[in-house]
């Protein structure tokens, strides 16, 4: 009998402890679900207002094409001409960009014959330097064609004016 007694009790608690855990559960799922909803309104009212701003916003350029299409009205331009000319205008900024691509090629072949011509105009130099020096000095053959003898007597002369 006194096991009894101390049986129930002990049944009671953990009956107690589950109702309690239940209890708890029920809570935390209360809890979620509030944020959920909170959390739904939220949204639900940021893309009311998103949608309101957009609508505001195609009304404001709804208005300005109305606006534009008055002010194109009343010089005597229609549609169909302003839409030659952009259609027109478009074509020239294509050919232009077209064009301007072309010449940045350009530019960037010759950028890189540049060196090439440089390395030519260092040997330019030495070989006109290597003719002054012989017309300085008289010796008319430093393995030099009289041609570039000559330059080197022009250069010379030239120096000394």
């Amino acid at each position: 009998m006194v096991t009894a007694l101390l049986v129930v009790p002990v049944a009671l608690r953990v009956e107690l402890a589950a109702a309690r855990h239940q209890r708890d559960r029920a809570e935390q799922a209360a809890r979620r679900a509030q944020r959920a909803e909170r959390a739904e309104r939220e949204v639900l009212a940021n893309g009311a207002a998103t949608l309101a701003a957009h609508q505001e916003r195609a009304e404001v350029a709804a208005t300005a094409v109305e606006a534009a299409r008055a002010r194109l009205a009343e010089a005597g331009v229609s549609e169909k001409a302003l839409r030659e000319v952009l259609n027109e205008t478009k074509g020239k900024v294509a050919g232009v960009e077209a064009q301007s691509r072309g010449l940045s090629k350009d530019l960037d072949r010759q950028a890189a014959q540049l060196p090439a011509a440089m390395g030519c105009v260092d040997e330019v130099v030495r070989v006109v330097g290597r003719a002054a020096q012989a017309a300085s000095t008289g010796d008319d053959s430093p393995g030099l064609s009289a041609d570039c003898v000559a330059l080197g007597r022009a250069v010379l002369d030239e120096s000394k004016r």
